[in-house]
């Protein structure tokens, strides 16, 4: 068994500063340093969470004052979902709504069985963008439990907050992995020292740069997820704030907009088997109705490693899993596997890491699934439509859908894996109600 003393973090992106916070907060006598580049910069224009960013803030003690004020954030109710159905829908659970008589989502059932509209499934603040004025003087609540960012802002935030927490923070690139006579990582070469520590953390992003040394695997979604290209650009924000997401389907994939205080981050992700990245830019301003300037093109092969945790390293981040960012999904699995990592890193062995893997992988395919599920969708206007329909679904998911026609979701069908999955059975409903797939008499029946 070992217990590390002293842990690097290599990556200065939103998920090692993340892991960094929470291993600090967890064990604040433990060395726990960052060592980052700055010429590699991170990756993203604006950038959404899920709700376990509150959970975040939450352990570590952050106000939600400071982040509005720190990070140009906005409170998110959720994501639209414009064009994918006959109507649009909100993914937003709601207070009131997510509750079970002994497992069972009735108060969703009672709806749905009525023939709810997609807009009657979520609270009405959340619909009509609107901030309830009860909120307003109460600076320590909000009427969102999600955020959106400026991404290099909440970079700063973090790492300043790091740094007042007693991690030290190197600027230096890491050119050589050197591993010990048990192949696990004894130091990184960087261009300016040797660092040695006893644990260390992967979140090098793509790069992927110690997992890979020591030997994990990539293992690829592409025969379930088409998406593997994307451009982002800022815009002008247009004065009123969103409270979400939205996310519109295009010819070839999707369009994402995330209002923050002073602009907005957007990305178009598409299939560059039916689109070029130059098409897609022209489709997008020709739907914002003027130009924009492409701030990065990304090429991604949506997929997981097959261990993110291998001798005495552990990849959280890009480095670890991506599968596309419909859902947000990126730093909330970054959250989960940290929390995971401070349950286990005391007293570990070959065994604990492997537990770790398997729940990593149970939270990897519950997203991976959850993101498939957004394309069982009846739109056929383009060859991408009409082709998606023909898709291989997961396993699991194909296994569920026929179950989910004529029975709601219930708590016990996401029992599996690991209790670190982020999608459960009332984030289900929302998207299964708004593609039109329950059997609204066998749903009434049942309730």
């Amino acid at each position: 068994m070992k217990t590390p003393k002293k842990i690097a973090v290599v990556g200065g992106g939103s998920a090692g500063l993340v892991a960094a916070l929470i291993l600090k907060t967890r064990f604040p006598h433990m060395q726990i340093d960052i060592i980052r580049s700055t010429k590699i910069g991170i990756i993203g224009v604006g950038e959404g969470s899920t709700e376990h960013w509150r959970q975040f803030m939450d352990y570590v003690g952050i106000d939600n004052t400071t982040v509005v004020k720190e990070c140009d954030a906005t409170f998110k109710a959720g994501i639209m979902f414009k064009d994918w159905s006959e109507k649009d829908y909100l993914h937003s659970i709601g207070y009131g709504f997510n509750v079970r008589a002994e497992g069972y989502p009735y108060v969703y059932a009672k709806l749905i069985a009525d023939g709810a509209e997609p807009k009657e499934l979520v609270p009405n603040h959340a619909w009509d963008s609107v901030v309830n004025l009860w909120f307003v003087g109460k600076p320590d609540q909000t009427p969102a439990v999600q955020y959106h960012f400026n991404t290099n802002k909440l970079n700063t935030f973090l790492c300043k907050l790091a740094e007042q927490r007693g991690c030290d923070i190197y600027d230096d690139e890491i050119n050589e992995v050197n591993l010990n006579s048990e192949g696990e990582i004894s130091t990184l070469v960087g261009t300016k020292t040797t660092y040695d520590y006893d644990f260390y953390i992967d979140s090098t992003g793509f790069s992927k740069l110690l997992i890979s040394k020591l030997g994990a695997k990539w293992q690829s979604y592409s025969k379930y997820l088409k998406m593997n290209s994307a451009i982002v650009f800022p815009t002008e924000n247009s004065g009123e704030i969103d409270m979400w997401t939205t996310s519109r389907a295009m010819k070839a994939g999707w369009l994402f907009r995330i209002p923050v205080q002073g602009r907005y981050g957007n990305g178009y992700i598409f299939d560059r088997n039916y689109i070029t990245p130059e098409e897609a830019k022209a489709e997008a301003e020709e739907y914002l109705g003027h130009s924009v300037e492409v701030g990065k093109l990304l090429s991604f092969d949506p997929g997981a490693l097959d261990k993110t945790w291998l001798k005495n390293c552990c990849a959280i981040g890009l480095s670890s899993s991506f599968v596309e960012p419909l859902e947000a999904s990126s730093i909330g699995t970054s959250i989960q596997q940290a929390f995971l990592l401070s349950d286990r890193i005391v007293n570990y062995d070959e065994a604990v890491s492997e537990r770790y893997n398997k729940s990593v992988t149970a939270i990897v395919e519950n997203i991976r699934d959850f993101i498939a599920l957004h394309y069982v969708t009846k739109r056929n206007d383009t060859p991408f439509w009409k082709d998606i329909q023909n898709i291989e679904l997961p396993p699991r998911l194909k296994e569920n859908l026929e179950v989910w026609r004529n029975k709601m979701p219930v708590k016990e069908d996401f029992m599996i894996g690991s209790d670190f999955t982020l999608f459960q059975e009332f984030h289900h409903i929302l998207i299964l109600h708004g593609l039109g797939l329950f059997n609204q008499e066998a749903i009434r029946n049942e309730y």
